[in-house]
């Protein structure tokens, strides 16, 4: 049976647990034993993919755009580092979650082995306002170079970057759904709200294409009515103008404007009813992934793969236009109207069912080594709440 090695050494804690769910889907087929993970040291997921049987590499090195001069710098010992984990471990193939910063001259040392090298690109191209694009594109054209294979994490993505061209349109490529890879930490939908406002979440980076003006705006349409709630939760570049937009309206709790660990992200989804994505410019949403697993539906902008993230409105809500005004119907239709929030609630449990029962993973590994496999039998359940997230408060 292949060997295959999935490696991240950025700073993500979204990449960390898409790094942990893929592991866990290609143990529906590979021993565990033959699965490798090699992540940032600081990963709260490295115990339990220990624990589990994984072959775990912990990198304790500097990492992260914000240190890349020390990134930079750790190069030659990091190559050395590298050789002895490839040597160590004897991969067939490599997942590369997400591009990092040494991603692509690490990689020309497994290229020189023989490995198989399988590429997610998150985003065919930057976002607008996100960090060093320039950089960006070259660092991913380096790897994308090195590829033997894609997976893409919406159809939408894979369509974007075939009209890009080059490795986009001539590698083989997948598609896997943010959502088809973890496992809903619910087993029952929400219950209808009844006695209290409904809440509303918007959670992740503040940066200027999630479109939080938007958001402002349409809070402000709002702003008279005391039968609702919104929670902003995350950090990034623009919390001081997010602070700003929102300042003086009374249902919005601005006190998550922070980093938040993963316990955290679990308990604000629960706690909330609906979750808010106006973004401006999206390929797909993390934030939007980890709310459909724990059976949270969410608004979202006629943008990228959102719609398809909400099964196109069937599990879910798609705004007609990028307006405020088309937000603050909907959020005011779901206030209005608690008892299709729990309907809702159900249609992405349902939708989560329908489109995770194939594992693509196994066709990847098949089409970078050009030979069939045999599945082992079955190691890890899934589709079964955990007691830690089903649990959690939701009142």
């Amino acid at each position: 049976m292949p060997r295959v090695l999935i490696w991240y050494e950025g700073n993500s804690d979204v990449f960390f647990r898409i790094s942990e769910r893929i592991a866990d889907r290609l143990a529906e087929f590979l021993p565990l034993a033959n699965i490798g993970i090699a992540l940032t040291g600081r990963a709260d997921c490295l115990p339990r993919l220990k624990a589990r049987g994984y072959g775990v590499f912990p990198y304790h090195g500097p990492a992260g755009h914000q240190k890349k001069f020390q990134v930079a710098a750790s190069l030659p010992q990091n190559m050395l580092r590298v050789r002895r984990m490839l040597k160590t471990f004897r991969p067939d193939v490599i997942i590369i979650t997400s591009n990092f910063g040494l991603a692509w001259p690490l990689l020309e040392q497994a290229r020189l082995l023989g490995i198989r090298i399988v590429y997610l690109p998150h985003d065919p191209q930057p976002h607008s306002g996100d960090y060093a694009p320039l950089w960006q594109r070259l660092a991913q054209g380096r790897v994308l170079k090195r590829s033997d294979a894609l997976v893409f994490l919406s159809e939408t993505m894979r369509s974007f970057g075939r009209t890009i061209g080059g490795p986009f349109q001539s590698l083989p490529s997948f598609v896997a759904p943010l959502h088809t890879l973890g496992t809903p930490g619910v087993s029952q939908p929400r219950a209808v709200v009844r006695g209290r406002p409904i809440r509303f979440l918007f959670l992740g980076r503040m940066i200027r294409y999630k479109g939080l003006d938007l958001l402002a705006e349409a809070c402000r349409l709002l702003e008279n009515r005391h039968d609702w709630e919104l929670t902003l939760a995350g950090a990034g570049p623009e919390v001081t103008q997010v602070q700003a937009d929102f300042a003086g309206i009374s249902q919005v709790n601005l006190g998550y404007l922070r980093y938040l660990d993963e316990s955290e992200i679990d308990r604000l989804n629960l706690e909330h009813d609906v979750l808010i994505c106006p973004y401006r410019d999206a390929t797909q949403s993390g934030a939007l992934a980890e709310a459909t697993l724990l059976g949270l539906p969410s608004i979202v902008s006629p943008v990228g793969a959102l719609p398809s993230q909400v099964d196109d409105g069937r599990a879910g809500w798609v705004m007609p236009d990028m307006t405020a005004s088309a937000l603050a119907e909907i959020m005011r239709r779901v206030i209005d109207r608690p008892e299709e929030v729990a309907a809702m609630s159900q249609a992405v449990l349902d939708f989560w069912k329908r489109s995770s029962e194939k594992n693509v993973w196994q066709r990847v590994i098949e089409t970078v080594l050009d030979k069939r496999l045999q599945p082992v039998e079955h190691q890890l359940a899934r589709g079964e709440a955990t007691e830690e997230r089903a649990h959690a408060p939701r009142s």
